[in-house]
């Protein structure tokens, strides 16, 4: 008989979103999943997502779907503010946990649900998709297989639009730090989540954080607001096997085509991690390259085996946001997680609450470097 586990997701909104525009979607593909419960802030809005996504339960009150009988795993898709207590609340209540990123907002929030998670046993997952990236998944197996020889350094670059001068009202979690939502504690947050867990961990880093643009008008009522968030991050280090990494991960106005450019070089020969196209992190479709000495760089396709096997080969990208697409593998890494939950096997090192609390550590020290101007050891 197939058990099938029971989702139920906090900040389901029916038009918008990452709950609904991605979370729902790898739900509806995964065969022994099914969206049981919706939640959001409104009545009117939870009775239509429940209505249109065929939920059996529609909540205005988080501590309601929580509590259901009828929803095995909680999934917290609303801003980062209100990770913490909401997964708290559902470790209260005895349900696996897929919280999205970040873990919180603090590394106190990030070690407090850690060790609730274990204590209770429950299972949990932050929203770190770019370790369950196809790509990703098989770059950490040609590492792992020696495929460059002993890795000596790794460089990344990511680029992305920065912000205009004049923004809407909700545009303000990426604004001031508070929100928990920065270039640092997600688009950086990312990048070096995915080298850590292709090149393995972080032994020491020595960080400049930059703010390029010092507020904004905020449309709406013409008020202008400081922003504290900064517009660009630039670290280097040691990973725990002595290889050197440099990062260099900023929000420009002038950005221009922006994307992310990952290389792993090692005595073997150099493995690069793409995007062909102006996209990030888990919105994005990343290509892998190889060269080896006294060869050319050429293009590698991904073996069936890391693709998932539950979203069509034909899946056009669906939009998180209006005018916001995803692609394919978006979903895939989505899915991923989800099954982690129920089989920890499906993914090499899982980004359980631990794995995410470890992050947050790291992200802690990139800003204390940045403010002493002194190198952090963190093993």
């Amino acid at each position: 008989m197939t058990v099938v586990t029971r989702v139920g997701i906090i900040g389901a909104n029916p038009d918008r979103g990452w709950g609904s525009g991605v979370h729902r979607r790898a739900i509806e593909l995964l065969p022994d999943f099914t969206l049981s419960a919706v939640c959001t802030t409104r009545r009117e809005s939870a009775e239509t997502a429940a209505r249109r996504f065929d939920a059996a339960h529609a909540f205005v009150a988080p501590e309601k779907l929580v509590r259901c009988a009828d929803v095995d795993v909680v999934a917290i898709c609303v801003l980062a503010p209100h990770h913490h207590m909401l997964a708290r609340m559902a470790i209260d209540a005895g349900k696996a946990v897929y919280c999205e990123w970040p873990l919180g907002t603090s590394m106190v929030q990030a070690r407090e649900l850690s060790a609730m998670a274990e204590d209770r046993g429950v299972a949990s997952c932050s929203g770190l998709q770019m370790r369950a990236l196809p790509a990703m998944r098989y770059a950490r197996a040609l590492i792992g297989s020696g495929a460059i020889g002993t890795v000596e350094t790794v460089n990344a670059v990511m680029r992305r639009p920065g912000m205009p001068d004049r923004v809407p009202a909700s545009m303000l979690a990426m604004v001031q730090r508070k929100y928990g939502t920065t270039t640092q504690t997600i688009h950086l947050a990312h990048v070096i989540d995915a080298l850590r867990y292709i090149c393995g961990p972080v032994a020491t880093v020595q960080a400049e954080v930059v703010r390029h643009q010092s507020s904004v008008e905020i449309s709406e009522t013409g008020e202008r607001i400081e922003k504290d968030t900064p517009d660009q991050v630039m670290a280097i280090g040691l990973l725990t096997n002595d290889a050197a990494y440099t990062l260099d991960v900023a929000s420009l106005m002038g950005a221009g085509v922006g994307g992310m450019d990952l290389r792993i070089s090692g005595g073997g020969g150099t493995l690069r991690i793409r995007t062909p196209a102006d996209a990030i992190g888990s919105f994005a479709t990343f290509e892998l390259l190889l060269s080896r000495p006294g060869e050319g760089e050429r293009r590698l396709s991904i073996p069936a085996e890391y693709d998932g096997g539950v979203v069509p080969l034909n899946q056009p990208p669906v939009d998180a946001y209006p005018g916001v697409p995803v692609p394919r593998e978006t979903l895939i890494a989505t899915a991923s997680l989800y099954r982690t939950l129920v089989d920890a096997s499906e993914l090499d090192d899982p980004p359980d609450f631990a794995v995410g609390m470890e992050l947050i550590n790291l992200l802690d020290a990139v800003d204390q470097s940045a403010v002493t101007g002194r190198r952090a050891i963190l093993v």
